[in-house]
């Protein structure tokens, strides 16, 4: 009888500790791409390399001069 108490115990002891554990969230990751004298054109083509349902959380880009223009750099962070 006492076994069966204490298994019964222990499995709730288990089950509210598992309940407290916060859900686990991937880490941010990022994107980032030195690409086209068009903004747009350069963030398009780094938005077509995120996986198959990743959330983009940010995006920026940077105008960069190369001596014979510029070129955009953008990053974009996702989960």
């Amino acid at each position: 009888m006492a076994g069966n108490l204490f298994a019964s115990l222990a499995s709730v002891l288990v089950a509210a500790s598992l309940a407290l554990v916060p859900p686990v969230r991937s880490e941010p990751r990022t994107l980032i791409r030195l690409g086209h004298t068009s903004e747009e054109v350069t963030l398009n083509n780094l938005m077509a390399k995120l996986p198959e349902g990743a959330s983009v959380t940010e995006t920026s880009c940077v105008r960069i001069g190369t001596g014979r223009g510029y070129r955009y750099r953008c990053r974009i962070t996702f989960e």
